[in-house]
């Protein structure tokens, strides 16, 4: 039926180097790795895979951590995998601990310097919680241990294993820690959006008062306070709006407790979002200036790399004159006939024609191109950059190397993608095919897990091939076709790449236009139609 075909070894927990187990729960344990291949510091989160259960909560959690990637208050995923007994999720390791470490800081801390930082962690940890309920995802947990202050200081949503999508206005059972657990889901086992709002509020009260507001001798008192009501009186130094938005955070009644975007609007957060979209505009004219510094330079790459392309070309059309030369020679000396002479040139395969890739940046301050390669020099996630010239004909590759998790695809050449468009947003989505580091190829807000997973390092390449009457998109993984390809591609598409986080990159190796197609002696793989729902 299909034609299984070699593939890159399956990745393993040998791949990196364990440093030490930063905890272990009830539903897993996580490690602090280095990965071997690029010394780079990772967290990893080890689940059990035995059992029906233990891979519907697995594969659960890891759907829900996916779904919150566009969020840059979500701890960023990098990748899974697996072996008999255990499911590994490997995602970034925040080096400055959980919001646990800092609130112990904070009692440290000039009340000036711990409201700074309160508001801070607030204001994100909102903006996080808005885009999980914008998609109907309850956390379920929110807990100062499951939130992340990553390098730059910035905190991060973590541990998505008890979170759940809300298909309709409804409410879930209750889960999580019960301390930081609402009044609704301790009396009645209900938890609804606002229950993660309730929690929050609890952690915004102790990053500026050092306790928790319903504090007892012992957790069960604690939990019966919350249960009936009994916090602690507000310290004199928590007044104006940040007190207003603790007590309307943590009333009893969840009708009458503001949803995580009706807190935004409080003065004191929109001044919080005025100040990190200064933070933005002073990195995007740092990155300005350093850009107009590297433009000759750039400029002078370029075209060194064209003429290098020019000379690879006439070199490779010279050699192939010869060739055929000597071939028409030795022909004629052996007095052979005309036709055999006709039947050696045609066995002479033509080599690659180079394409000179032209990037099209929908923000300068967040990329650069530096020879053949792409980088993200900016925040954010989730940009692409789509490249020139539009493919209408012929047999084209294009082949590049990433050095962390990102996506590579096509698009119809009608779609123009904006600053701050993902690679399948919604206006897009049925205009583009991807390929991403899990395997998966999406299409038309649907994806499938068919192909091969690929790692940073490794070459990935696209070939399309619109001669064909059915005009085919196959994957390449270090030259290994995959078993799956897309057919009845547009006629006319240009290739993307999509870059997820700062410092990741793409560099080009190879932009051509071939001769033959690559996959003419091994197709019988499995074909997913352009325009059409894919399901596994």
């Amino acid at each position: 039926m299909t034609s299984k075909r070699n593939a890159s070894a399956p990745r393993t927990l040998a791949d990196f180097k364990i440093i030490k187990e930063l905890s272990r729960g009830a539903f897993g344990r996580i490690l602090v790795v280095n990965e071997k291949q690029t010394n780079i510091q990772k967290a990893i989160k080890v689940l059990a895979y035995i059992e029906d259960e233990d891979k519907q909560i697995a594969e659960e959690e890891i759907s829900m951590l996916v779904r919150a990637q566009e969020s840059k208050y979500a701890v960023r995923y990098i990748e899974k995998f697996r072996d008999d007994m255990n499911l590994f999720i490997v995602f970034e390791y925040c080096s400055k601990g959980n919001l646990r470490v800092q609130i112990n800081l904070m009692k440290t801390m000039s009340l000036k310097d711990k409201k700074i930082l309160c508001y801070k962690y607030t204001f994100q940890v909102l903006s996080g919680l808005s885009f999980l309920h914008s998609l109907g995802i309850i956390h379920r947990d929110l807990k100062p241990e499951n939130i992340l202050i990553d390098d730059d200081g910035n905190a991060k949503i973590a541990d998505f294993g008890l979170a759940r999508r809300m298909e309709r206005p409804s409410y879930f059972t209750t889960a999580g820690t019960k301390a930081y657990g609402s009044p609704e889901s301790l009396n009645t086992g209900r938890m609804m959006f606002k229950s993660d709002v309730y929690s929050l509020g609890l952690i915004v009260s102790e990053m500026l008062t050092g306790e928790h507001p319903f504090c007892g001798k012992t957790e069960d008192e604690t939990i019966s306070n919350i249960k009936n009501g009994k916090m602690r009186l507000l310290p004199d130094y928590v007044q104006g709006e940040i007190k207003t938005m603790i007590l309307s955070m943590l009333n009893a009644s969840e009708t009458q407790r503001p949803s995580a975007d009706e807190l935004l609007a409080f003065d004191i957060m929109l001044l919080q979002s005025e100040q990190e979209r200064v933070k933005e505009e002073d990195l995007k004219q740092k990155d300005q200036e350093l850009k107009d510094k590297q433009e000759i330079i750039e400029h002078k790459m370029k075209i060194q790399s064209l003429e290098l392309e020019n000379e690879t070309m006439k070199r490779q059309q010279s050699e192939q004159r010869d060739k055929i030369t000597r071939l028409l020679e030795a022909q004629q000396k052996s007095d052979q006939r005309f036709e055999n002479i006709e039947i050696v040139l045609g066995n002479v395969s033509a080599p690659p024609i180079p394409i000179a890739p032209q990037a099209i940046i929908p923000d300068q301050s967040k990329f650069k191109q530096q020879g053949t390669s792409i980088i993200h020099i900016g925040g954010g996630y989730y940009k692409v950059v789509a490249f020139n010239p539009i493919i209408t004909e012929g047999i084209i590759r294009f082949e590049g190397i990433f050095n962390m998790y990102n996506y590579i695809g096509i698009a119809d050449s009608s779609v123009i993608f904006k600053a701050n468009d993902g690679p399948q947003s919604s206006e897009n989505n049925n205009k583009t095919v991807s390929y991403d580091i899990g395997g998966y190829i999406r299409h038309h807000g649907c994806g499938v897990s068919v192909n091969s997973d690929f790692k940073a390092g490794q070459r990935v390449a696209l070939e399309v091939n619109m001669i064909s009457n059915l005009r085919t998109l196959d994957f390449f993984v270090d030259d290994q076709i995959q078993p799956n390809f897309v057919s009845s591609i547009p006629p006319s598409i240009r290739f993307w790449v999509s870059l997820s986080q700062q410092n990741s990159s793409f560099q080009i190796t190879r932009f051509e236009k071939l001769a033959a197609p690559s996959t003419k002696s091994v197709r019988g793989q499995i074909a997913w139609q352009w325009g059409k729902q894919w399901k596994n």
